[in-house]
């Protein structure tokens, strides 16, 4: 039946969408005691993840699940669903493909986030456990908003949060600027690294903000 078709379709997407999240924490070593104590995004809210697999692993994992879905959902009769399911369905391909894009930017990161934190500059090393906490914060409630429901309003306190935290780190970037602490490269790929981590974030709320 198409409706069960759909129903597993939601069900995978959700999945690989919470795969995803643990790619970003990986990524960003999450698992390694660097977010703040008490927030614990791998203590707590490790997703669907054995603590073995690598971000790679990960990332093969999104990819070949994302195509899966999408060469099964594009089997499912259309017609026979309702207008809402069909436009249900179509949220589920478009979330899949901004999956696969998250993924791979925040695959493709990596190496700026290893050297950022090979450095040996105690400024640096602090404006990347910001950015850590803040990401690891946003990986919350990201998790937050796929397994509760919330209103409208709520979602734009959320959105509202996720902008702050960019400006934020910007904001101490710009001090530590100020006052010399952080030299040019040091510059270039913290604020990279922070505004890719925004801009993933950003694009994983769209998607839930759609969803629910």
């Amino acid at each position: 039946m198409p409706e069960a078709a759909l129903v597993a379709v939601r069900n995978e997407t959700i999945h690989i969408f919470k795969i995803t999240l643990d790619l970003i924490g990986l990524v960003f070593h999450l698992n390694q005691s660097k977010a703040k104590e008490g927030s614990g995004f791998f203590s707590e809210l490790l997703f669907n993840t054995k603590k073995d697999k690598t971000p790679a692993d990960l990332f093969n994992n999104i990819l070949s699940t994302n195509k899966s879905i999408m060469v099964f959902a594009s089997k499912i009769p259309v017609h026979d669903l309702e207008e809402l399911e069909r436009r249900e369905l179509a949220h589920y391909n478009n979330m899949v493909i901004t999956l696969s894009q998250v993924a791979k930017t925040v695959i493709n990161i990596g190496p700026e986030i290893e050297e950022i934190e090979s450095s040996e500059n105690t400024s640096v090393s602090q404006l990347m456990i910001l950015i850590c906490d803040t990401t690891n914060s946003n990986l919350v409630l990201l998790h937050k908003i796929l397994e509760e429901s919330l209103e409208k309003q709520t979602l734009e306190v959320y959105n509202n949060q996720i902008k702050q935290d960019y400006k934020m780190v910007v904001e101490k970037i710009a001090e530590a600027i100020e006052k010399k602490l952080i030299q040019e490269k040091d510059i270039s790929l913290l604020l990279m690294v922070n505004g890719m981590a925004t801009q993933t974030i950003r694009q994983l709320f769209r998607t839930l903000e759609k969803l629910i």
